[in-house]
Order: C-alpha cells, then sequence, then structure tokens
C-alpha cells in the first residue's frame, strides 16, 4: 500500500509541478511587416504576369496567352462552358483569334483588390479593351470594359499563374 501512497503523491507532484511550470513561448509567427512585405511582392509579381498577358492578347499569341494558366486551370465563360486545361485554353484562344471580327488595339488590367493566401491569391479588378474592326487600322475604336475575379496560384517554379478566372462584361449605363 506505501508504494500507492507514494505513486500517488509523485504524481500530484508532478501536476502540480506541471500546472506553475510557466507556459512555453508561443511560435514566433511572421510579423505584420513581413506579411505585408510578401502581399507587396506578390502584387508586383502579378501585376507584372498581368502587363505580359496584356502584351500577349494584343500580339495575338494563344500560347502565350495560355502560359499565364496553370495545367488544370478553369477559364470560366458565361454561357456556362468552361475550359478546362492550359491546352483547351491555348486552342480556344487560337480559335477565338482566327474567328475574331476586331483586332485588339489595347486591355488593361487594372487591380482594385487582391488577397493572398500564401501559395494562392484572389485578385478582382476590372479589364478595359480597346478595339478596331479588324484589319481597318484607321477605323473608329471601340471600348468596353470587364470585371473579373481570377484566383492565381504559384507554382514550384515561384512564378504565378491563373488557375480559375472569371470575367462579365459591364454593360453601359442609360440614363
Amino acid at each position: 500500500m506505501s508504494h500507492r501512497i507514494e505513486a500517488t503523491v509523485a504524481g500530484f507532484t508532478a501536476a502540480i509541478l506541471t500546472a506553475c511550470a510557466p507556459a512555453p513561448a508561443p511560435m514566433a509567427g511572421p510579423t505584420q511587416a513581413q506579411i505585408d512585405s510578401a502581399a507587396a511582392a506578390t502584387r508586383t509579381a502579378i501585376e507584372a504576369a498581368n502587363n505580359k498577358w496584356e502584351a500577349a492578347v494584343v500580339a495575338r499569341d494563344s500560347n502565350a496567352i495560355a502560359g499565364f494558366w496553370t495545367e488544370d486551370a478553369v477559364d470560366m465563360e458565361t454561357d456556362g462552358d468552361d475550359i478546362v486545361g492550359r491546352s483547351a485554353i491555348a486552342a480556344n484562344a487560337a480559335k477565338d483569334i482566327r474567328e475574331s471580327k476586331v483586332d485588339i488595339v489595347s486591355i488593361d488590367f487594372v487591380t482594385s483588390a487582391l488577397d493572398v493566401y500564401g501559395d494562392r491569391a484572389y485578385e478582382v479588378g476590372t479589364a478595359t479593351t480597346v478595339t478596331r474592326p479588324k484589319g481597318k487600322p484607321t477605323a473608329k475604336t471601340s471600348t468596353t470594359s470587364e470585371k473579373y475575379i481570377t484566383f492565381w496560384q504559384r507554382g514550384s517554379d515561384g512564378q504565378w499563374r491563373v488557375r480559375r478566372d472569371f470575367s462579365a462584361e459591364v454593360k453601359s449605363k442609360t440614363p
């Protein structure tokens, strides 16, 4: 019976010492400055990718356009038919370029919000596209606007690529 009492006393002593011991120091996470710096670097990288994407669209380069997408990306279309995969996106871009009745003079992506979560980022913005009739460099231009949400993913190579994208034309409001 004395072994039982000794074991009980030892158990209580260990419990009391554990309860009274100072709490371990919390694991240090990133500082707010580090978080802000990483978000700013991501914004800069995504804006640079958008600038290259704009150039690829104006150049009518379907392979370069597709290069901004992950292998398993989804381009969500307003008609409900998603385009899935980089190769399908490249083929669709090539078809759109061939069948287009307009030349794209310029396109400008403007990011209005960007949320970064590690290797993923969610961008909301507006794209403004200036076009003119195909093959008529002196024709009057037309401007359209779209709102978009783009889900970006940073690859193992450090490059940000589009994982999922959806855009919808902004209709002009008439008085």
